[in-house]
């Protein structure tokens, strides 16, 4: 008669010799049969006793995290001659600040970079760390300031005595300006002609032309202001030239705003860092703390809330770095086809020595729960 511990211990290789022994019988068939029944149903037994039984056990969400700082500035060139300015904060996720230097088609423009601003250079909040120059806002700027100037000096002649001995005084600086104006034209013409045989560069012959432009423009002013001199004066005219001086000054007032808009300042105080695009002009990186961007499943959006503590595995360092949960996205994105939603944790004051863009390894604990949820969570995904 067989027991039940006989059954449990017979082997396989006891089974074949049993069968090997009596050919033709099936009772051995029907013991191993019933031994395996047994083991799956202890199996199973033990199973089902340790998913309804009281035990817990600690949950966390397991995933890949991206160091970065905490605020980020950079300058673009876009390819339509913009120059953008972007502030952005990747603890909430978003653009802080945005400015564009909107520079108008066909003009020549000229990006200065200080040398405060070399790579690996640290900047304060407020500091100057370049400048974009633009040709066609200063020969605007020029042309308004001689226009002022002209005005300036009718208001005045209109408004003066000494009319013969303002006249004269036209009369001098128009052929002063003539004259300037004949010897640029000389200067442009021998350029022209040593950039036709590739002795004179374009940019000096350009630089000339500029000059010559300006030059013109001063004649005409001259010739404005001798003919002012020349004339009476009205009361109706006086007030006239008042207005126009109001108008001329706002819109130089206006342009040298705008001028000084082309000045770059930095927004916050970082590390210059390098950068891999052709059209970025400069990266300045926050070094006051860092934080994780972690791509969740989308499965384990109802596990993470704000203040939620993280822990980042880090190569290198034996223990672990803490952070805290800051800011949950609620947009999903798809990443390797499952699709996960965006959180971000802010890294504490020992993360100090992290880089950005530095992959870690991150664990979210969610607490303990019971075996039974902690199987359904396991199996979810």
């Amino acid at each position: 008669m067989w027991t039940l511990s006989d059954l449990l211990v017979i082997t396989n290789e006891q089974y074949r010799l049993y069968i090997d022994d009596y050919s033709g019988d099936h009772y051995f068939d029907e013991i191993f049969m019933l031994r395996n029944a047994i083991v799956i149903a202890v199996i199973l037994l033990a199973v089902l006793v340790g998913l309804f039984a009281p035990i817990e056990v600690p949950y966390a969400i397991e995933c890949s995290g991206k160091i970065v700082p905490l605020r980020e500035w950079r300058v673009v060139r876009e390819q339509d001659g913009q120059i953008r300015s972007i502030l952005y904060d990747n603890m909430a996720g978003r653009v802080q600040s945005y400015a564009v230097l909107d520079m108008e088609r066909g003009d020549h423009i000229k990006i200065d970079m200080y040398p405060s601003a070399a790579l690996g250079a640290v900047v304060q909040t407020g500091a100057e760390v370049g400048r974009v120059h633009s040709r066609q806002l200063t020969r605007q700027l020029v042309h308004l300031q001689g226009e002022l100037a002209s005005a300036e000096a009718e208001i005045k002649l209109l408004s003066g005595s000494k009319r013969e001995a303002v006249v004269d005084e036209a009369r001098t600086r128009l052929l002063q300006v003539q004259t300037r104006v004949g010897q640029q034209r000389r200067i442009v013409a021998r350029l022209q002609t040593l950039f036709a045989i590739s002795v004179a560069s374009k940019e000096d012959l350009e630089l000339a032309q500029d000059a010559l432009a300006l030059d013109s423009i001063q004649v005409e002013i001259a010739s404005a202001q001798l003919r002012a001199a020349q004339m009476g004066a009205r009361s109706e005219e006086i007030e006239v030239g008042r207005t126009r001086l109001a108008a001329l000054q706002g819109e130089i007032e206006a342009l040298e705003e705008r001028l000084r808009d082309n000045v770059l300042v930095a927004p916050l105080s970082g590390l210059v860092t390098n950068f891999f695009s052709g059209d970025t002009l400069l990266v300045v990186q926050d070094t006051t703390g860092y934080a994780a961007a972690l791509p969740v499943r989308w499965q384990e959006r109802d596990y993470v809330a704000v203040g939620q503590p993280v822990e980042l595995m880090v190569k290198g360092r034996a223990a672990p770095l803490s952070a805290t949960v800051r800011h949950i996205g609620r947009t999903a994105f798809l990443l390797n086809g499952a699709q996960f939603f965006g959180a971000t944790a802010q890294v504490a004051a020992e993360g100090v020595g992290l880089a950005a863009g530095l992959v870690v390894r991150c664990s979210i604990p969610c607490g303990s729960v019971k075996l039974s949820e902690y199987v359904r969570r396991v199996l979810a995904f």
